[in-house]
């Protein structure tokens, strides 16, 4: 069946008019993408919903951004190095038992820039209107300035954090445009804002003015920060034993809490049991 073709405005680059072609996220090529079965992460904990989750053949897909964002700044300028980080950590992790210390290079400025443009593309379009949805408050921008233009630095205010991911049943989270907060500061809250992707085998964090005592958290130390500098080439090493929980972050522990909308939320896990290999 010819699928449907949306037209509005691309919630990359904002590009008015535009043929809009479905993103897919987590993208083409990383290791593990089955027939899924879609809920929305309120509806997960604790909704009195029971209306089964959508079926989805091969993925999530988001018809919200233009060609030209879609196949040519992802998907042939940054995707693959996200593409290689992935399957990277998959053979490291079975190699090693999931024991031990994992050394994976990368090159942090493709990776920001894929996960970047995946998170603005995903639920941005309104399920009932089929109008796009665009983040544009002053955080994002900064985002998306960067996204755009290959020659300048990751904004100083943002970070990116990673951690090898893996839950029993495979389940796949987008949290978009989302707030932590760490109530454990008598004299005032500190909160931050967030965004999130979370697919076998990788869990991807980024963060707005994450204060630093937020860092030293006991559910926060096991990430590794990823946030490009200038030089662009690292290594990120993970620790299986300080590795967070699968439900990090939307499911906080402690002084943490979480404050989010469920329409820029999904979960997804596969309709029947995938064996990883």
């Amino acid at each position: 069946m010819k699928r449907q073709i949306y037209q509005g405005q691309c919630s990359i680059c904002l590009a008015k008019n535009q043929d809009l072609t479905e993103d897919h996220v987590p993208p083409k090529g990383v290791y593990l993408r089955p027939t899924l079965k879609q809920t929305h992460r309120l509806k997960r904990f604790g909704s009195h919903d029971k209306k089964p989750g959508k079926r989805i053949n091969g993925g999530l897909r988001f018809p919200t951004i233009c060609r030209n964002c879609n196949n040519v700044l992802l998907g042939a300028k940054n995707d693959p190095e996200l593409i290689k980080f992935c399957k990277n950590i998959h053979t490291h992790f079975f190699n090693s038992n999931g024991t031990g210390v994992l050394r994976i290079p990368f090159d942090g400025h493709k990776i920001a820039r894929s996960v970047i443009g995946h998170i603005f593309a995903a639920h941005a379009i309104n399920d009932e209107s089929k109008e796009t949805i665009i983040n544009t408050g002053e955080a994002d921008n900064l985002l998306r300035n960067y996204l755009l233009n290959e020659g300048i630095e990751f904004p100083s205010d943002w970070q990116l954090f990673c951690w090898p991911y893996y839950s029993k049943n495979n389940t796949q989270v987008i949290l978009k445009s989302f707030t932590m907060a760490d109530l454990s500061n008598v004299t005032g809250g500190d909160s931050w804002y967030c965004h999130l992707l979370k697919f076998y085998p990788v869990g991807l964090f980024l963060t707005y003015k994450m204060p630093f005592r937020a860092k030293m958290n006991n559910d926060l130390i096991g990430l590794f920060e990823i946030t490009p500098t200038s030089d662009s080439n690292g290594n990120a090493y993970f620790e299986f034993n300080r590795i967070p929980h699968d439900l990090f972050p939307e499911n906080p522990q402690g002084s943490l809490i979480i404050l989010l909308y469920d329409k820029f939320t999904s979960s997804t896990s596969p309709q029947t049991p995938v064996t990883l290999k």
